[in-house]
């Protein structure tokens, strides 16, 4: 038996239809495209390691009084603050402080912190305690800075009441 062949209306029913479904497809592809491209940069926004603001901001600027206020401090105290980045060995650096006063007598501290960042990678900041040495005034701690080039460090030391803080650009060497 022959099924009969669809009418006009039938047949321009049934293209209207394959056509709405194709228009349909069509849309739903925009949009799912639209949505994976902005996932994908949302992504590639929020991963990368050199693309950070600094952290609490807005809290830091609040407190920029406090911090001229630390810099008067700074300069009364007259603290001289030498920091060395070693070689790289087995995976870190050896960062050695000299702190010392303006008359060049060695500053005992009860404690001394140091964050260091690559400014390349400023997402990636290393804390660290830098332990006293046998040499009156040194201090030191190895951190895992393996790249080489230029790195922010951030220095607080305290001396009874006294805190001192340091802010300086070092270059690490190559390994």
């Amino acid at each position: 038996m022959i099924s009969p062949a669809p009418t006009p209306d039938e047949a321009a029913a049934a293209r209207e239809s394959r056509s709405a479904k194709i228009w349909v497809g069509v849309v739903c592809g925009l949009l799912g495209g639209c949505l994976v491209t902005q996932f994908s940069f949302f992504y590639i926004a929020s991963s990368d390691p050199s693309a950070v603001a600094e952290p609490d901001y807005y809290a830091k600027a609040l407190k920029w009084e406090d911090r001229q206020r630390q810099e008067r401090v700074n300069t009364e105290l007259g603290w001289q603050g030498e920091v060395e980045l070693g070689q790289v060995e087995s995976g870190t650096r050896r960062v050695r402080l000299r702190l010392a006063t303006a008359q060049g007598e060695p500053v005992d501290c009860r404690l001394v912190r140091a964050e260091l960042f690559h400014k390349a990678r400023a997402g990636r900041a290393f804390r660290g305690t830098l332990a006293r040495t046998t040499t009156p005034g040194v201090y030191e701690a190895s951190l895992p800075l393996r790249r080489s080039g230029l790195w922010e460090l951030r220095l607080e030391a305290w001396q009874d009441e006294a805190r001192f803080t340091l802010r300086r650009d070092l270059v690490a060497p190559d390994s």
